[in-house]
């Protein structure tokens, strides 16, 4: 796997898969993913195996973890291991503990998800988590936490995501 950072002149292929993965209270606007850009945690990859484009991938990282804040590979593409493959680099390249959020297991695509990211070394957390809404007129979402290491505390997982990554001033 290839990670090259996100080049803005030339990124409708990263920006169409974005759109097009993630519903609309999950994602920032893409303005926001530019604007990120400027921050030095902050990391929006165009995934490439053999030299084609086969993913996205958007990582925060931070002292005591790095967040995958997106992960979507492309849909004709899917069930090939390339998303293993993605964490498995992700591991190497940061050398730290993985954290995620995803949606609660109350349907197939989300059970499945989660069974996804458990058989690559993630446990998921039992804790009430709520994502703040990225903008003003999207909902928040409670979602779940998952993590490579299940005994980083939960408090400075969401305290860590809540400021840094979505704004919340005061938790």
């Amino acid at each position: 796997m290839e990670f090259v950072k996100l080049n803005i002149s030339d990124c409708e292929k990263d920006k169409d898969l974005y759109i097009n993965s993630f519903p609309k209270d999950e994602r920032r606007l893409w303005e926001g993913i530019v604007s990120n850009l400027q921050k030095q945690e902050f990391d929006f990859y165009s995934v490439y195996s053999q030299g084609d484009f086969v993913a996205i991938c958007a990582v925060w990282n931070f002292k005591d973890f790095v967040y995958v804040e997106y992960l979507a590979v492309d849909g004709s593409l899917r069930n090939k291991g390339i998303g293993s493959k993605i964490l498995a680099s992700l591991k190497e390249k940061y050398a730290k503990d993985l954290v995620l959020e995803v949606e609660k297991p109350e349907n197939a695509m989300a059970k499945k998800r989660i069974e996804f990211y458990k058989r690559n070394g993630f446990s998921l957390l039992e804790d009430f988590y709520i994502q703040p809404p990225y903008a003003e007129g999207l909902n928040e979402l409670e979602l779940k936490i998952m993590t490579t290491n299940p005994t980083i505390p939960f408090n400075t997982i969401k305290h860590t995501l809540h400021k840094e990554v979505y704004g919340v001033k005061q938790i």
